[in-house]
């Protein structure tokens, strides 16, 4: 099927695919050869892909880390730990609270 389409629809592989698959250059060939073909102006380059994966990863990390604060708190208080007071909940959340 792939070589169906690639051969007789000319269409390129999917730039989620590429990107997926550690081919950050390749994808950014196709979307712009789909930019093309549909007539669009829209161009990326590999410097610009690259910056938004930083961008995405950094807020992957920070949401990962929000739940992982959030946990910590609701793990602490199943243990005994009292949350109420705001220097506390603060401490927590930066990590420096040991039970």
């Amino acid at each position: 099927m792939s070589i169906l389409r690639t051969f007789a629809l000319r269409m390129a592989e999917s730039p989620k695919w590429l990107i997926s698959q550690g081919r950050g250059d390749e994808a950014v060939a196709s979307i712009n050869t789909i930019s093309r073909v549909n007539k669009s102006t829209y161009t990326i380059s590999s410097s610009e892909l690259h910056e938004e994966q930083a961008e995405s990863r950094k807020n992957v990390k920070t949401v990962l880390r929000m739940i992982a604060d959030l946990l910590r708190a609701y793990y602490l208080e199943a243990h005994g730990v009292k949350l109420g007071n705001e220097a506390c909940i603060k401490r927590i959340a930066t990590g420096q609270f040991l039970p």
